[in-house]
């Protein structure tokens, strides 16, 4: 057992609390909706739906990178080509493409829960582990410590921001 674990899952931990505050007062209606702009086109900008939907792959591919078998938080299939950096997020007035707020939420949820409640007992040597060749993450950071602190945080917080600005261009306060 060692520090690092305990230190990226306490800032982790703050970063879900930020979801679950955000997602209070969204209306299943408009979780899936775009921000419309003055002319009436839609701002290319991702709803709840899309933002939860993708940070709830992360638990999983968290798991990946420090060799832990990722099934119990692994997303619902479909969860993928709807929500990876590479699909586009639309707008969705009809809830005819993305699965319902609760089951997204829930993916969420539970995914970073699961993942925070173990990943403050990881060995510091898991987390200096070199990242493979031809790990994506590989940009971004030299080892698993490096991955996950990023997923954990920067990551997490930037899409939670987005969700931020979107609860505020739809008349919602502060979720602070």
């Amino acid at each position: 057992m060692g520090t690092i674990g305990e230190h990226v899952a306490a800032v982790g931990t703050q970063g879900v609390v930020l979801g679950r505050m955000l997602v209070r007062g969204i209306e299943p209606a408009q979780f899936a909706r775009a921000i419309g702009a003055p002319e009436g086109h839609a701002v290319a900008a991702n709803h709840p739906a899309f933002v939860y939907g993708h940070l709830g792959l992360y638990p999983q591919r968290i798991f990946d990178l420090m060799g832990f078998e990722p099934d119990a938080v692994a997303p619902p299939d479909g969860y993928e080509a709807l929500f990876s950096a590479r699909a586009a997020c639309v707008d969705d007035p009809d809830g005819a493409v993305y699965p319902a707020m609760d089951e997204i939420v829930g993916v969420f949820t539970r995914g970073y829960e699961v993942l925070l409640g173990r990943i403050g007992d990881v060995d510091d040597a898991v987390f200096r582990r070199p990242l493979p060749e031809g790990s994506g993450y590989r940009r971004i950071a030299p080892d698993v410590g490096v991955a996950v602190s990023f997923l954990l945080t920067s990551h997490l917080m930037f899409h939670l921001g987005q969700v931020s600005t979107w609860r505020r261009c739809f008349g919602l306060q502060s979720a602070m």
